[in-house]
């Protein structure tokens, strides 16, 4: 069975144009990079911008918002709701959690207790996270874009604690998608 690819395009504008990282967010990227694209587009490329958003989840900052507002075909998955999708990931740990403990007041023999990963704390687009090391143009896209491949990076952790406890796991033997959760 195949790993399902997902990945979210990051947007951010400024009066030069449009910035757009590409996050994959896949289970199990399997050793390659999760930052898998990065453009700066001039304000008019809209149909670039377009392309890019096509079949694609997205985040955007309220400049990359009114880009996006601008092209003519919404083909992307939906806006990305950060919180919700952090929160099911808290949520799926504190669950796990839950079943090893359960298991373990059971068991005769010790278990190894999971080593959950540690998430980054949410954020709020309305003051994004800045990567320093980034120039300026580009430091609030790619922030996003590191804080999303933090949590992607996270889930990848938790599937490979679950998939290796049968009583986790259950029939289950492969890795689940990344919980996207989708704004309203």
């Amino acid at each position: 069975m195949s790993i399902e690819y997902q990945s979210v395009v990051v947007i951010d504008a400024n009066a030069d144009g449009t910035i757009v990282w590409q996050v994959d967010v896949s289970s199990d990227t399997q050793g390659s990079s999760r930052m898998c694209g990065a453009w700066v587009l001039a304000a008019d490329e809209f149909g670039k911008l377009e392309m890019l958003t096509r079949a694609r989840y997205v985040v955007a900052t309220r400049a990359g918002d009114r880009a996006l507002r601008r092209i003519t075909g919404h083909g992307h998955l939906g806006v990305v709701d950060l919180a919700k999708t952090l929160s099911a990931v808290e949520s799926e740990i504190s669950d796990l959690q839950t079943v090893f403990e359960l298991v373990a007041s059971k068991s005769k023999s010790n278990l190894t207790v999971p080593a959950w990963p540690n998430l980054p704390e949410t954020i709020d687009l309305a003051r994004p996270p800045t990567d320093k090391n980034a120039p300026q143009g580009v430091a609030v896209s790619l922030g996003i874009a590191r804080w999303l491949e933090a949590v992607a990076v996270a889930w990848e952790s938790l599937e490979r604690q679950r998939l290796a406890r049968k009583y986790m796991r259950g029939g289950e033997l492969t890795p689940r998608a990344f919980p996207i959760r989708i704004a309203s």
